[in-house]
């Protein structure tokens, strides 16, 4: 058997600890999400290449590409360079703490939120106090007292035995502007489903 130099150390077992959290520490950095600050999108509207939303798919990610081909409804937000980087980056956040859930834009507030806060949002629309005339959002399917007045003037008069006129003013307008926002977003979907239509033939 060869001797050991005398150089030369055995390992110990705090060495070998000190290594395995070093090991530890860069897995837990691989597993960060990474994003290219210098990324930028490659767009292309003719050739062979494979492309969404006239995006080059090439240089993506798999789990960009497969933002793109899986959201159909990003067909006019995916003209701006900007919003696509953004979806990006929150879906690779999602998809490193394995939390994944669609994003989309939201038509109510233009931000970026999940379908849930979208569906919140539709049932509220902007309106105000019918007291203070500060604003306040109001769910479309109520009509009680509260849903006209904010929160202190809902402590002045919603415990009173007789409703104020303002109030009743106010509901009668957000009857009126309820029917008329159903009457839009009625022709608005009527229209997007002749557009899909004469798309699909």
């Amino acid at each position: 058997m060869e001797r050991q130099a005398s150089g030369t150390k055995k390992p110990n077992k705090g060495n070998a600890n000190e290594i395995r959290k070093k090991r530890r520490q860069l897995r837990k950095k691989k597993n960060k999400p990474r994003y290219r600050k210098s990324f930028k999108i490659k767009r292309i509207h003719f050739g062979w290449w494979k492309r969404r939303f006239n995006i080059m798919l090439d240089p993506l990610k798999p789990f960009e590409r497969r933002v793109l081909l899986e959201n159909p409804l990003l067909k006019y937000s995916a003209q701006d360079d900007q919003f696509v980087l953004v979806l990006f980056k929150i879906y690779d956040m999602q998809r490193v703490e394995k939390e994944i859930d669609k994003v989309y834009k939201n038509p109510y507030s233009d931000t970026i939120n999940t379908l849930k806060e979208i569906k919140r949002s539709a049932k509220e629309i902007n309106w105000k106090c019918a007291i203070c005339n500060e604003p306040i959002r109001s769910k479309i399917n109520e009509f009680n007292t509260e849903n006209f007045l904010c929160p202190l003037c809902v402590e002045t008069h919603s415990k009173g035995q007789f409703i104020d006129e303002r109030i009743v003013h106010s509901s009668v307008k957000f009857r009126k502007a309820c029917e008329f926002l159903y009457k839009h977003q009625q022709d608005t979907y009527v229209r997007f489903m002749r557009k899909s239509e004469r798309a699909n033939h």
